[in-house]
């Protein structure tokens, strides 16, 4: 997980000397190869239907597509940091889309982590900078 978020944080941080919905579009049509052969070594004896996988394969390239071109447009408005602190909702948010639609258990261990995360992320949001608590002290 360590290693998946400096990869995403160095993308996120290439976007913008880059066209982020063609940087996007070029990066999944160089992952099909790679998920192509993943799928041949590890999924031999599973059976696959052709409109499921259609279907599967066009509803992520779509959600995802749709997710990093709004990603990238949320980018231009906010600082790096900004950004990185917002990327720890992430697990919280997809808990929660769990429990809602996917009738997951809201245990009370899930409740404390996400009332905890969210309230740290909130925290860190809404902090003021020192050097504006100085100005205002004047």
């Amino acid at each position: 997980m360590a290693i998946a978020g400096v990869a995403w944080g160095c993308y996120s941080m290439r976007s913008g000397t880059h066209d982020p919905a063609q940087t996007t579009a070029a990066n999944f049509l160089r992952s099909v190869p790679m998920a192509l052969i993943v799928m041949l070594l590890f999924a031999r004896d599973a059976s696959v239907d052709r409109d499921g996988f259609i279907l599967a394969v066009a509803s992520g390239a779509f959600s995802s597509g749709l997710g990093y071109l709004i990603w990238y447009a949320a980018l231009r408005e906010i600082t790096t940091m900004t950004a990185s602190v917002v990327q720890l909702s992430v697990p919280a948010i997809a808990s929660l889309l769990g429990v809602i639609l996917l009738e997951e258990r809201m245990s009370d261990r899930l409740t404390i982590a996400l009332v905890l995360t969210l309230l740290v992320i909130g925290l860190t949001l809404r902090r003021k900078s020192p050097r504006l608590l100085a100005g205002n002290l004047r």
